[in-house]
């Protein structure tokens, strides 16, 4: 019986992981890309004074990319600071169910009452799934077609970068393997 269990938990991470790829992509193109940050910058000063860098520097870095206007970055704003709210108080639920499953297995629970509470889990990651798509919705309902091209093209870059990382890293372990 714990099989199943923990084949209900696996099949509802896969679902989570798939919402969780998706929304992970966005935040890679808005905080990783060093192209979002403009010009180069010299030395270390401007990093430093979290010019380029920091909390909500990859917002900044995207929305200069996109060329947002005031309107379009004031609406994401207050998009964004209502999902702050939302998805923490689903964070945390999902983190006391995730605990309280942890418990009843180590406690030797029942199945029926390991497979309720899996279930509950299954359930918010499922809402914080949702959530995420329906962020990411609201986000690009903000954008122009231009934007959304610009978006796209932004995201190959990010992904060719990514995939010559990942191949770069696959050679290094196979050199490494083999000496």
């Amino acid at each position: 019986m714990h099989t199943r269990i923990k084949h209900h938990f696996l099949r509802s991470s896969a679902v989570v992981k798939g919402a969780v790829l998706g929304s992970l992509l966005a935040g890679v193109l808005i905080s990783a890309s060093p192209s979002f940050a403009g010009p180069g910058f010299k030395d270390c000063k401007q990093a430093q004074a979290g010019e380029f860098f920091g909390p909500g520097k990859g917002a900044h870095r995207l929305a200069k990319a996109l060329e947002l206007s005031d309107v379009q970055r004031e609406t994401l704003k207050a998009q964004r600071d209502t999902q702050v709210e939302t998805g923490k108080a689903l964070r945390d639920q999902t983190q006391q169910a995730r605990q309280a499953l942890t418990a009843a297995v180590e406690a030797g629970e029942s199945d029926s009452r390991l497979q309720a509470l899996a279930d509950q889990l299954g359930k918010l990651e499922t809402q914080q799934a949702l959530e995420r798509a329906k962020a990411h919705k609201a986000f690009l309902a903000v954008l122009t077609p231009e934007q959304k091209t610009k978006l796209a093209e932004l995201k190959a870059e990010r992904e060719a970068k990514l995939q010559e990382r990942r191949e770069k890293w696959s050679d290094k372990r196979q050199e490494k393997q083999q000496s």
